[in-house]
């Protein structure tokens, strides 16, 4: 399977790039299961990301996605919105209602991220008191 996309789904960031070299949101290559819904490896679905400042986007993902590269590629929107800081930052489902980190080694399928999920990011770094 070749390099993982998303695609924001918000007005204002029609121009900005969704992966390496890729623009083009109308004709931007989701990956073979385009449009699928179902429960398959390759299933396409909608989630929230969003930060704790309360920055979200929607993004369309791959159910083979990795947590990591979902993490690395959302960290780079909002960074390059200015809407968070660079730094090291893990995925957790606000619908489990708990801070635990997804396991980054897994896909969004085996970690049980499903269709209409908010997704946050947390920040890994200790919070240190200045």
């Amino acid at each position: 399977m070749g390099v993982n996309r998303i695609q924001h789904h918000e007005e204002d960031s029609m121009n900005e790039p969704i992966g390496p070299g890729v623009t083009d949101r109308a004709t931007s290559p989701v990956g073979p299961a385009a449009g699928h819904h179902g429960g398959g490896r390759d299933a396409t679905f909608t989630v929230t990301i969003r930060t704790l400042a309360g920055h979200s986007t929607h993004e369309r993902v791959h159910a083979a996605d990795t947590v990591a590269a979902l993490t690395t590629r959302a960290v780079s929107y909002f960074v390059a919105r200015h809407e968070l800081t660079v730094g090291d930052y893990a995925l957790t489902v606000a619908r489990l209602g708990t801070t635990a980190n997804l396991d980054p080694t897994g896909t969004l399928a085996e970690v049980g991220v499903r269709a209409g999920d908010v997704l946050v990011l947390i920040n890994r770094a200790p919070q240190v008191d200045g």
